[in-house]
Order: structure tokens, then sequence, then C-alpha cells
């Protein structure tokens, strides 16, 4: 009981506690040995009861190294900003307990080092979450300007700033950390969207171009033309312009080597080279002065140009034409007749006719 009022006797310093304690230790050990206990025993007691009392008042270095640490962490996390107040009050107790460890008061050092941790702690658990929804709300703000915020995301920023402010600081960073990702996910899946769009938009009017060439095209272009037109019906976009772009530069390079070749049978044969203008029609061409001078026969130029034109109704701008400087009466007479015959109706009519015009042509 003396050495417990002792110890804790006011105005004493733990050092000056520590002397006062190991005396009377020491008083009552020679006191034992005087009663006849022997001496290894009494020296054992003795270093066993100065090693509980130093441990009783050692200095806490390890607290003031912990409360060091968790004021550090804190300051690096954004306490500073984040949260301002905790971060000073921290601080305070750290000074607090250096003071304390300098003058030997270890007790009070160790008990404004432990507030200094368990307060920077929080100060820095505070600041992470803060830093953490401060990210979500700009990941938001990201999602609104490219129209991709969805109800999703607003719910979750909401519900995160809800736990923040009831002190669930934990629940609060998860939430905060999946409207970030949540909401980069909603501005990719509108990106990719548009970029979709953009493909579906070129794929398109280029396979009507190409449609064009359908009778320039061998089995496997074929099939490509028909994989693109399945892809365009899901709006896979991309995968239809990959597409319609390497059959194009195929069928390109086909009429490219056609035309050549046509260039060559017109100087064998005695035609002449038309390239065909905006506006123009094979009516509108046979009728020039310096083609046949007659709208009926444009039969003929049909027929010599079947590889390319696959539609009597339709040529293309730039396509050089084909056409006999000097045709047979025979071909003149039934390319007039044709033309005549050949009236009004739905366009695969039309061309079911052309076709039978082309199969009973008299051959030059």
């Amino acid at each position: 009981m003396e050495l417990a009022k002792r110890s804790s006797a006011p105005g004493l310093s733990d050092k000056t506690n520590l002397g006062r304690m190991q005396g009377i230790l020491m008083s009552r050990i020679v006191g034992m040995i005087a009663v006849g206990i022997p001496y290894k025993m009494a020296a054992a007691l003795l270093v066993g009861t100065v090693l509980l009392a130093v441990g009783c008042v050692s200095a806490p270095t390890q607290g003031l190294s912990d409360a060091r640490q968790a004021v550090q962490a804190a300051r690096e996390a954004g306490a500073a900003t984040q949260a301002p107040e905790q971060l000073r009050s921290a601080e305070l107790h750290l000074s607090r307990a250096e003071q304390a460890f300098d003058k030997g008061l270890f007790r009070h050092a160790e008990q404004d080092a432990r507030m200094s941790h368990q307060i920077a702690l929080k100060a820095g658990k505070t600041a992470q979450t803060n830093n953490a929804i401060n990210q979500a709300q700009r990941a938001v703000e990201q999602a609104r300007k490219n129209h991709a915020l969805s109800a999703d995301v607003v719910s979750l920023l909401a519900g995160a700033e809800v736990a923040a402010a009831t002190g669930e600081e934990e629940h609060a960073a998860v939430l905060a950390v999946k409207v970030g990702k949540v909401a980069l996910l909603d501005i990719e899946r509108k990106r990719a969207h548009e970029r979709n769009l953009s493909y579906l938009r070129q794929a398109k009017p280029m396979r009507g171009k190409i449609r064009l060439y359908l009778s320039a095209m061998n089995s496997e272009q074929h099939r490509q033309w028909q994989s693109a037109g399945e892809a365009l019906a899901k709006n896979e976009g991309q995968k239809a312009l990959s597409l319609l772009k390497q059959l194009g530069s195929e069928l390109a390079a086909i009429i490219r080597q056609r035309q050549v070749e046509k260039a060559a049978i017109s100087r064998q044969r005695g035609y002449i080279q038309y390239r065909v203008q905006r506006g123009d029609t094979l009516w509108f061409i046979a009728r020039r002065k310096g083609i046949y001078g007659n709208s009926l026969m444009w039969p003929l130029i049909y027929r010599d140009n079947i590889d390319s034109v696959t539609n009597a109704d339709t040529i293309r701008p730039g396509d050089v034409l084909l056409i006999q400087s000097r045709p047979s009466a025979a071909n003149i007479r039934s390319a007039i007749e044709f033309a005549k015959r050949r009236g009004p109706g739905a366009l695969k009519e039309i061309r079911q006719a052309d076709r039978g015009y082309l199969g009973s042509q008299v051959q030059l």
C-alpha cells in the first residue's frame, strides 16, 4: 500500500517514483535476508521486482513512433484539407507526448501518444474517404458531360455521401470506388455506341455502292457481301465496315484491270470509250450525236458492258463504257425492238426482262 501511494504521489516525475520504489524494495529484501531467507532467493526477488517496476514506467518509445507514423500517414492522405481539425488534434497530442517524454513524464507521454495515434488514424481514414468521394464526383461529372450518366451511378454516389456523413467511412469508401468504376464503364459504353453508329453510317452507303458490282464478284466475295449484310442487320458496324472495305478494295482492283482490258479491246474491235458523267443514263448516252444519235439503241451499250452495268437503270459516274462504233444492222434492230417492248414495272421484273434480252441477243 505504501508503495502504491508513493508511486502515484503528485508532483513527482516517473524517474523519482522509480527511485523511491527501488529504495523501498531494497529495504524489504534486506529484511527478508535478516529473517533467514537464502541470499539467492532474495537476489532473484530483487531482480524480478526491479524489472517489474521498470516495466511499469518504461519509456513509451514505440508509442511515440506509432503516433508519428500515423500522423505522417494522415498528412500524406490529405488530412490537412480533408480532415484539418482531426489532424491538428493528432499533432497537438503528439507534441505533448514528445514534451512529456523529454521531461521523463512517461505516463503522460504514453497517454498523449496513444491519443495522437488514434486520432491520426481517424483523420487518415476520413481523408481517404473524402478523396474517394471527390474522385467519384469527378467521374460522375465526366459521365454527365459525355451524356453517359446512369441512374445507378447517381444512386451509388448519394449512398456514399450519406455513409460518409453518418460516419460509415469504410462503407462510403467502397461505394465511392464503385461509383468511379461504374461511371467509367458507362462512358466507355457510350463511346463504343457512338463509334458503332459512325461505322454503320459509313458501311450502309458503302454497301449500296458495292451492290452495283455484284456481277463482278466471285463466290468468296459474294460470301463477304452476305456477311457484311448480316453484320449490318445485327448493328455490328465495325465488322460490316471492315468486310466492305476489304471487298471494295478487291473489286476496285478488278474494275481497274477490266478497264485496261476494255481499252485494249476497243482498239482492236473498233469500240469507243465513254466516261459516265453525273446524271447520265444509257438512254441519254445512246442519244448523243457522237454515239448513236438514237436513244432506243441503249440496249447495245448495256450488252457490251454487262460486266460492270448490273442494272440497266443505274450506272456509276466515272465508269468507262465500251461502245461499238459500227454495230450490225441485226443488233441495232433487236436492240430497238427490245427498248420499245421494255415498259415500266418493278425493278426485279425489269432486270429479268433485261436478262432475257441479253440471252436472245444476236452475236457479232
